[in-house]
């Protein structure tokens, strides 16, 4: 068991490619007359080796759902509360000023909580 550090599991994929030819019609019209242009694209794919890391805090096996939620979790500490809206009366919690161009006014975005 370790503490502090991700865990490594060699678990690795083989490289896989597929390719796929396709051939476009491109059909291009000069006054009277019109050409057909064949055009060929090439799609790859391709699959890359990977290894999976375990999170730290986790013994065993670890599922998505487990991941998902310690992703969507609420941060420990709440936002800093900047004063109150006088549009809303909401808290604001987040402020972004941007410059017009010529420097003689501004744009100032609130973000408030709620």
């Amino acid at each position: 068991s370790t503490t502090g550090t991700a865990e490594i599991a060699p678990a690795t994929e083989n490289l896989i490619m597929q390719e796929t030819n396709k051939l476009s019609m491109l059909k291009v019209s000069k006054g009277g007359s019109s050409m057909i242009k064949m055009k060929q694209n090439l799609t790859t794919f391709m699959t890359c080796p990977f290894t999976l890391i375990k999170p730290y805090w986790e013994e065993g096996n670890v599922t998505l759902k487990d991941i998902n939620q310690l992703i969507h979790a609420p941060p420990k500490q709440p936002p800093e509360i900047l004063g109150m809206s006088a549009f809303s009366g909401k808290p604001v919690i987040g402020k972004t000023r941007i410059r017009t161009e010529g420097g003689k006014g501004s744009i100032t975005i609130l973000r408030t909580k709620g």
